[in-house]
């Protein structure tokens, strides 16, 4: 089962009650769709959610910016399926207004909906920063968007529109983004962060922010 806490706007339906209501949650509410059931992964945006059962990804919430990935503007009070096309959606991501997916391999991006690779690899996770996004596809880390502070890892400032590969490290298991920063895992368990580091962000004892991974 999935729960909530938090605040709730009636149009925006961001906690899915099956009415319409303003209040906010301060206790775990339980969430009551049919489709809630064997749920193996969860994300929330900014005004949005979603969640993925059976292999199968349904989106709730604020739609204004194309986030639930419909097509239209109109905003989802109730999970709704989305990429019911796909055999098997494994992954959901969200930040503020935007949503990423994996389905069949493929990385889809709403607002825009249709499905993205840089190469043809098996895509196994993704991840989204405020302007900038990654994917981990066969041990390797591809990254494009905003590049204010160096968070593609490619020891410059220069935003990318297309996806570039991070060439070290090697082998990377695992992949999360930050506002405007990056982290990898690798195989072996070291830990590398780069991007905007003003308040600390990486972990490296300073506020320098890097451009690439360390």
């Amino acid at each position: 089962s999935l729960s909530f806490v938090g605040g709730n706007i009636c149009n925006e339906g961001r906690v899915a009650f099956d009415e319409c209501r303003f209040t906010s949650i301060e206790q775990p509410y339980v969430l009551a769709s049919p489709n809630a059931k064997g749920i193996t992964a969860a994300a929330f945006g900014l005004h949005h959610g979603g969640f993925i059962a059976g292999g199968q990804l349904f989106l709730w919430g604020t739609n204004d910016q194309g986030q639930l990935g419909f097509g239209d503007d109109f905003p989802r009070q109730r999970p709704t399926q989305i990429l019911e096309s796909e055999p098997w959606v494994s992954d959901v991501q969200m930040v503020e207004d935007r949503t990423a997916a994996i389905g069949g391999s493929r990385l889809w991006l709403a607002p825009w909906s249709s499905p993205e690779s840089p190469v043809a690899l098996t895509v196994t996770a993704a991840s989204l920063g405020y302007t900038h996004e990654a994917i981990l596809a066969d041990g390797q880390v591809w990254m494009r968007g905003g590049n204010t502070y160096g968070q593609l890892g490619q020891n410059d400032f220069a935003d990318r529109a297309n996806f570039v590969v991070l060439s070290s490290p090697a082998q990377v298991s695992r992949v999360a983004l930050g506002g405007f920063s990056s982290a990898v895992v690798t195989d072996s368990g070291t830990l590398y962060t780069f991007g905007d580091n003003h308040r600390g962000h990486l972990c490296l004892g300073d506020t320098t922010q890097r451009a690439t991974p360390t």
